[in-house]
């Protein structure tokens, strides 16, 4: 039996979403993710061989992993202390945009469609899993990962998947391809494993998706509907919020205390906060040096693994600064300025691009991916997911713009 690139290529999409609950309970290693690794690969060669270059959202893409390279070398070159960390976070960065070139590759709109179909149910089974591990064992914030575990950060894949199920329905919805009460049904399981997780930034996000949406579309009855819909549901659900854990709701009850959340380390005295990371990490680390704060220490200078010989120094220092929490100073610690800039016009360019796109009859996919790109750019300062597994889903959610553009290409070739 022949197995296809696009049959392994949902297999390995299979393994994103099921390895973290396997490991969280039946036990079994993490290093199963390392398969990933692997499939990636295979389906690059095997892309690269097949297809070539001739696509220009691949160019764009190697571009990108190119100057990631080059700029973590640089600042290896000149500050780092270990070869094999270099390698090794080469890895954990590069993986990503070696999944979305196999992406584009491989999937059309029909996979798109299909996929998102099934992320939409896996809502609906993560508000059973949610409700069993809140109520059932007593399991909530950063451990309560619904279909994704029990394990440390496992929201970090609720708030993927929540995010990326919010901007489906919504688009859809504008689009009159989904009727009211299946976006509010949506909107409600949303939101009621955010207060169970703990989980701020969707409610946040839904404020962003509605906001957005609304000027996006065309003023009507419908949409009118769905702003005040959202409304209620939100009121209702900081109330519940306000029942279940007062202290989190305290912290969105106004202004100064969402600023208080956003300006203080949550983990420890003294750690970085999502706000003051760059000014801390020039104060404490770069100190005026012109070469890091351009091209930081280099990659994987300052990360840590499993793997002990990949534990690096500088980490076995100074992660009690819990610098690993936020994507951005992560790249700004490993890659300096020159490595922000390389995924911000990375953002940037995608979005700019899905902006251009006509997406024939997928327009509804248009939407969606604009409102992914702009919450993509919030985690790139809120937390860790776009370096961390959950990454994979995130950089799902970018294929989609470059899968549409390639099949509008394919059709205009074929006239």
């Amino acid at each position: 039996m022949k197995i296809s690139g696009k049959q392994m290529l949902y297999f390995e999409l299979i393994c994103i979403f099921t390895v973290p609950f396997c490991t969280s309970v039946f036990g079994l290693p993490r290093a199963l993710l390392y398969i990933i690794d692997l499939i990636n690969i295979f389906l690059l060669v095997l892309c690269l061989g097949y297809f070539g270059l001739r696509r220009q959202s691949v160019i764009q893409i190697l571009m990108a992993v190119v100057l990631i390279t080059v700029v973590g070398l640089a600042g290896y070159m000149s500050w780092g202390t270990s070869f094999v960390q270099y390698i090794w976070g080469l890895r954990t960065t590069l993986r990503f945009f070696i999944f979305l070139i196999n992406c584009y590759y491989i999937f059309d709109m029909e996979d798109i469609c299909r996929i998102w179909n099934i992320l939409y149910k896996l809502l609906f089974v993560n508000v059973i899993f949610a409700t069993y591990q809140y109520f059932g064992r007593g399991i909530s914030g950063d451990m309560l990962g619904g279909t994704f575990g029990t394990l440390m950060g496992a929201s970090g894949y609720l708030v993927a998947l929540l995010s990326l199920v919010l901007t489906y329905v919504t688009s859809l919805y504008v689009y009159k391809k989904i009727k009211v009460w299946k976006v509010l049904l949506t909107y409600a399981g949303v939101l009621y494993i955010a207060i169970l997780a703990e989980l701020k930034i969707i409610y946040l996000l839904l404020v962003l998706i509605i906001a957005v949406s609304a000027i996006i579309s065309k003023p009507d009855p419908r949409t009118i509907l769905i702003v005040a819909a959202a409304v209620i549901l939100l009121i209702v659900a900081l109330r519940v919020l306000a029942v279940l854990n007062p202290v989190s709701f305290g912290y969105m009850s106004s202004w100064e205390d969402l600023m208080f959340y956003l300006n203080n380390s949550y983990t420890s005295e003294g750690g970085f906060s999502r706000t003051d990371s760059i000014p801390r990490i020039n104060e404490l680390f770069f100190k005026g040096s012109l070469s890091k704060e351009l091209f930081g220490y280099g990659l994987g200078q300052c990360d840590n693994s499993n793997i002990e010989v990949l534990n690096s120094i500088f980490y076995e220092r100074y992660g009690h600064y819990n610098y690993r929490l936020f994507f951005y100073a992560m790249t700004y610690l490993e890659m300096g300025i020159a490595g922000l800039f390389i995924y911000l016009m990375f953002y940037i360019g995608t979005l700019i691009n899905t902006v251009r796109c006509s997406f024939a009859e997928y327009k509804e996919y248009k939407l969606m991916s604009i409102l992914n790109i702009l919450i993509i750019t919030i985690m790139f300062v809120y937390n860790y997911t776009l370096r961390s597994d959950p990454g994979y889903i995130w950089m799902l959610a970018c294929a989609v713009p470059l899968i549409c553009s390639k099949m509008k290409r394919t059709e205009t070739t074929r006239k």
